[in-house]
């Protein structure tokens, strides 16, 4: 089960990884504002705790 949870965060942050990188193009692209970028790092915050939450559970297996 462990396996599956750790799968799954991966993908989670990957997924969460490439909308970061996509919100943040088009943001800087556009000219962003405040609010959008508070939005674009929360989305960075989400991606990288998933992805530490993967690599916690591969190094306790």
């Amino acid at each position: 089960m462990e396996v599956v949870i750790s799968i799954l965060c991966a993908l989670a942050g990957l997924l969460c990884g490439l909308m970061f990188l996509w919100d943040f193009a088009s943001l800087s692209a556009n000219g962003g504002n405040r609010r959008g970028f508070v939005k674009v790092a929360v989305k960075l915050l989400i991606a990288l705790l998933l992805l530490h939450f993967h690599f916690e559970l591969d190094i306790l297996d």
